[in-house]
């Protein structure tokens, strides 16, 4: 290095970019990646980076794991010695400058600029005992804008590659199945009348809802395992994804935009039998439905789009849960963080006033309310449904016929959320198609 290149202080940290202050373990570098580099090699620590190893390394907050993977991809040896360390020593002031005097800050000019003066100490003087060089100058703020930008930046880019990434999942998982429903409603809406099927039968119906739940509980974690970070989380994270609640609250996300106040535009199973409210009614308890329609309706006046309805699909599914122990910096928590950051900043950027934006939030809220009854009926209701009797299901408890309304206003608090991993392959479908029947409205 030729000193005045060095005076001139041109040299970057080749890890964040930030001013180098000498060359440590083979590279140019700063105090900062210097000193984050040793602490890391010497104690051995790992870090797993919850966005896919992919962040924009530029200052010292970011992602530990992608930081050193970079250092070690821009040359820094694990081995290196002190030897190998070189500081860049900066000029220093004349010595004609460094007086005994004391250097204080006098209250703002009429320009608005803070005036530096000297004059002999007093003890009511407030100075700062320090050279030239320590204080911060109009460099320096430039270098703090200038990663704060990045910093800005590069959080804009990530929410951007996650709404791209859920918006090709939703494509890939479910775009087939929602042109085959949009074509039942279009037709639906066009001739004024639902479509007829003589041929079914309630036997016809109720098979069909176990292909149909079966699928739909695969088609939920393949969506789940094309999220940006999933893979990050730890098994006993990843059980929380497998709520049953969540699974029921999602189902009607999903189809909530296929359903009216009266109809539902949902074909089911293989032969693509029209799930409409006469056989949702014939399957299960008209109240179990009435509460599945206006889920579905609070849901459609919200107005969400395609993907802003699968971004909050994502946050059901990432929600820690009211039984969790994780704790608020684990990776469940930062995930569901921020997909719930990347909706709301959507819904800013799409709503045209901050009226229209606060009223989109109210009612979010208003199905987050609806959300947590789903988890309360989960637990008291739809897990005591009698499925050995005949159609329509009935939830039973203690031999005693228990309502929508018993369960929503039950006074226990239910103790754990119900994991569909642990369903029996006989049960889940069963289980599933009981609750289809009641989303279909």
């Amino acid at each position: 290095m030729q000193s005045s290149e060095l005076e001139r202080n041109e040299y970057r940290c080749v890890v964040c970019g930030r001013t180098a202050t000498g060359v440590y373990y083979s590279v140019l570098a700063c105090e900062g990646c210097k000193a984050f580099f040793r602490r890391i090699s010497e104690s051995g620590a790992r870090y797993l980076c919850n966005f896919g190893n992919h962040c924009h390394v530029t200052v010292r907050a970011t992602c530990k794991a992608c930081r050193f993977r970079k250092c070690l991809a821009v040359g820094m040896q694990k081995r290196g010695t002190k030897g190998a360390s070189k500081e860049i020593r900066r000029p220093k002031p004349p010595a004609a400058e460094i007086s005994t005097q004391t250097i204080t800050w006098t209250p703002e000019s009429s320009s608005g600029v803070r005036v530096k003066t000297k004059k002999p100490s007093s003890t009511n003087d407030i100075y700062l005992d320090v050279d030239e060089n320590e204080r911060p100058g109009p460099r320096l703020l430039t270098e703090i804008v200038g990663r704060y930008a990045n910093i800005l930046d590069a959080n804009r880019r990530q929410k951007v590659e996650t709404y791209n990434a859920v918006a090709a999942a939703v494509s890939s998982v479910y775009g087939n199945q929602l042109v085959q429903w949009q074509v039942c409603m279009d037709f639906a809406f066009k001739h004024g009348i639902v479509r007829q099927q003589p041929e079914t039968t309630l036997d016809r119906v109720v098979a069909a809802l176990h292909d149909h739940n079966r699928e739909s509980i695969a088609m939920t974690y393949q969506f789940a395992s094309l999220l940006p970070g999933i893979h990050e989380l730890d098994p006993s994270e990843k059980n929380h994804l497998t709520a049953g609640w969540k699974w029921i609250s999602c189902w009607m996300i999903h189809r909530a935009p296929f359903v009216s106040a009266t109809e539902s535009y949902v074909t089911i199973g293989r032969q693509q039998v029209h799930y409409c409210r006469y056989w949702q009614d014939a399957v299960s308890d008209p109240q179990f439905n009435g509460f599945i329609y206006k889920f579905c309706e609070d849901f459609n006046d919200i107005g969400l789009e395609q993907t802003e309805t699968y971004l909050l699909f994502a946050m059901v599914l990432l929600e820690p849960g009211k039984n969790s122990n994780q704790n608020n910096g684990s990776n469940l928590h930062l995930l569901h963080k921020h997909y719930t950051d990347v909706l709301f900043d959507v819904l800013k950027h799409r709503c045209s006033s901050h009226a229209e934006l606060s009223q989109v939030c109210r009612k979010l809220e208003r199905l987050f309310c609806e959300v947590k009854r789903v988890y309360r009926l989960y637990t008291n209701y739809i897990q005591t449904i009698d499925l050995k009797q005949t159609p329509p299901y009935r939830a039973i408890k203690n031999n005693h016929v228990i309502t929508v309304l018993d369960a929503l206003h039950w006074e226990e608090e239910p103790q754990e959320e119900f994991n569909l991993y642990e369903v029996t392959s006989e049960i889940l479908p069963v289980t599933s198609s009981t609750h289809e029947s009641t989303t279909m409205h």
